[in-house]
This record gives structure tokens, C-alpha cells and sequence, in this order.
């Protein structure tokens, strides 16, 4: 099974030139950034000096902006951010600034928002395109209970994946799989065997048709028009649970870039590459 890597995001020397440049340099003009290099800035090199309470601009409590209670919340995954460096040489006595504030809030409405994938196939590449419908959905429904809760949120926080993703510069992992159909075996390594059987009704139970042990012990055979049965491997629930999440981290991703396009003092924020398909041949 080929492992794709988690891919450390491209930073254009471009993009980052003006994230580069100090407040007080500014020369009033608005600069495209890509959202990579805003959110790792951000969270990087900006929202670590809101914890340096003993600056003599007197940390968070110093910062006249709705941006507190945000700042608070991500108060543990901004630590995370100091410890793992900047972009700028050094360290600065200046506040956070103000549009990495901004950044940081639309970053914290990330956990608000729904998933919506019930009509996506995510198994519609080559190596799965021997899975029955059926297959297909029951690897869905066990990957949507997994990842998803009832209302369609991610059970996990979008906002500390986006924000964990952008402190170390990468990409949300994807693979690229190629699952082996293997026949299923008893506890005893031998094969499995299957039949359907016709069962009356009873008192309790309606008269049906069930799937039963298929393999005629005393006889040491299979019973006639038993059948065997396969199993993928890798399982394609979880791959789904993972494309679930590669899903929701892009998207999130060009959800921000609509929410802070146009209300960013200094910069535009440009909508991230990374294809929406990686799994798919050719998708890079």
C-alpha cells in the first residue's frame, strides 16, 4: 500500500514577502497572501506574542479587540506555535496584529460548520471500483458515524486541525491505496463458507431468509450452493473517516478565504492549491 506523506505546503517567496515586512513599514497598499501563509503566520510567528503577558504592552489584556475571547480559546494551540518557531528572525515587543486577530476568529467558527458530504462518493477511484453499492454504502455509513456527528459536525475540531496543520506547514494527509480482496477465514484459518438458509415463521420472528455458517462439519465439506465471502484490505471505512477530513480541512480552507476576503486591513487572502481529489490518479 503506497503512503502519500504529508506534503509540506509550497510557501511563494512572493506570498510571504509582505507578512515579512513590520506594521509600521506598511506602505498602504493591500497584498494577495495565499490562506497557507496567512493562517501559519498567524498562528506562527503573531498569536504567540498575545502570551507574553510580561511585555510592557501588556499581553492579551492590552489588546482592545473582540479577538480576547478568541485568543483565550486557542490560548494551549497558540503555546504549541511558539515552541515551533516563527517566520521572522527574533522576537518583536509589537501586539499581535490586528488582521491576524481576525484570522484567528474566523479560524475559531471553523467548528460551527457542517459537513455536508451524504451525496459524495468518496470510494469513486480505480481501486475501489469492484465494491458492490451496498459495499460502497456501508463503508460510507460507518465512516460518517466515526468522524461526523448527528448534525454533520466533525467530532474532532476543525479549527485545531486547520491551526496544527499551518504550525507545522503541511498539507492534510491522504493516501493512495490499492486494497487486496482476501477470503474471509473462520478463527481457525480456514476458509469461510456461507449459505442462505430459509427459516418458518415463528412466534417471535416473520418467516425469512438468513445468511448461515455455509460449512458441513460432519462431512467435512461445504453444504450445496454454499458460497465463500471477501474482505478489503486495507478496510475502506477508515479511508473514508480520513477523505472525510482531508474534505473538511480543504474546505475550511476556501471557507476562509471568503470570509476574510475583503475585510483584512493589509492583505487578500489567495484560496489554497492542493487539489480537492488527491486519491484520484493524476490529481498531484
Amino acid at each position: 500500500m503506497e503512503v502519500r506523506e504529508e506534503k509540506l505546503i509550497a510557501t511563494r517567496a512572493t506570498s510571504l514577502a509582505p507578512l515579512l515586512r513590520r506594521r509600521r513599514d506598511w506602505d498602504g497598499r493591500v497584498q494577495d497572501v495565499s490562506i497557507d501563509d496567512l493562517l501559519s503566520w498567524t498562528f506562527r510567528t503573531e498569536l504567540p506574542k498575545a502570551n507574553r503577558a510580561d511585555e510592557g504592552w501588556g499581553g492579551p489584556a492590552g489588546i482592545q479587540s473582540s479577538s480576547i475571547a478568541t485568543l483565550g480559546l486557542l490560548g494551549t494551540r497558540v503555546q504549541l506555535s511558539r515552541r515551533t518557531g516563527s517566520f521572522s528572525p527574533g522576537e518583536d515587543d509589537t501586539p499581535p496584529d490586528p488582521d491576524a486577530l481576525l484570522i484567528a476568529e474566523a479560524v475559531a467558527g471553523l467548528d460551527s460548520l457542517i459537513i455536508d458530504l451524504d451525496d459524495v462518493d468518496l470510494l469513486d477511484d480505480a481501486p475501489f471500483e469492484e465494491l458492490t453499492a451496498e459495499e460502497k454504502l456501508d463503508a460510507h455509513l460507518a465512516a460518517r458515524s466515526f468522524v461526523l456527528d448527528k448534525s454533520g459536525r466533525l467530532r474532532s475540531s476543525l479549527s485545531a486541525t486547520v491551526i496544527t496543520l499551518a504550525v507545522l506547514e503541511r498539507e492534510a494527509p491522504t493516501r493512495v491505496v490499492e486494497p487486496v480482496k482476501r477470503p474471509m477465514v473462520t478463527k481457525n484459518g480456514r476458509p469461510a463458507w456461507f449459505v442462505m438458509k430459509w427459516f418458518e415463521a415463528s412466534e417471535w420472528l416473520p418467516a425469512r431468509q438468513a445468511e448461515v455458517d455455509g460449512y458441513d462439519i460432519r462431512r467435512r465439506r461445504p453444504y450445496p450452493g454454499a458460497y465463500r465471502r471477501f474482505r478489503l484490505e486495507p478496510n475502506p471505512a477508515p479511508i473514508v473517516a480520513e477523505r472525510i477530513e482531508y474534505q473538511a480541512w480543504r474546505y475550511a480552507l476556501e471557507w476562509l478565504c471568503t470570509e476574510l476576503s475583503g475585510n483584512l486591513e493589509r492583505f487578500e487572502p489567495l484560496p489554497n492549491r492542493a487539489p480537492w481529489w488527491p486519491w484520484q490518479r493524476g490529481a498531484g
